[in-house]
């Protein structure tokens, strides 16, 4: 059984292996941060993506024809629409890109950077 068939078993209707291994069902939560989530693909295979949750009228955005946003008259500003978006690091243009094939069934935190990494100065940690 290779990784996938792994995560394909694993992830199947919210198991409780899924749960011991630290996904959280979306159904259930909605992450705060950027995160790791399991996407559903309409093919039937699960892939892992970078990925965050966008609540309405929370993450600005500067207008875009290539993006569906949404107005807030009261804030004078554009937003991304609510829902799940991929985190793109390799396309300048664009920092995400709506979840529009797939379902997004369960996500978890993203994992603590080695503590190596970040002190040797390797790698910036976010907060």
């Amino acid at each position: 059984m290779n990784q996938t068939q792994d995560l394909n078993a694993a992830t199947g209707g919210g198991s409780a292996l899924t749960d011991l291994l630290g996904w959280i069902n979306a159904d259930e939560r909605l992450p705060n941060h950027e995160c790791l989530a399991i996407c559903k693909m309409p093919y039937g295979k699960n892939v892992i993506i970078k990925a965050f949750y966008a609540n309405a009228f929370e993450v600005e955005q500067s207008y875009s024809d290539e993006i569906d946003l949404d107005y807030s008259e009261e804030k004078g500003d554009y937003f991304l629409k609510e829902g799940w978006y991929e985190l793109v690091t390799n396309w300048p243009e664009f920092f995400c890109l709506t979840v529009t094939e797939g379902i997004i069934t369960h996500w978890m935190p993203l994992p603590e950077l080695p503590n190596a990494l970040v002190r040797g100065g390797a790698l910036d940690k976010a907060d």
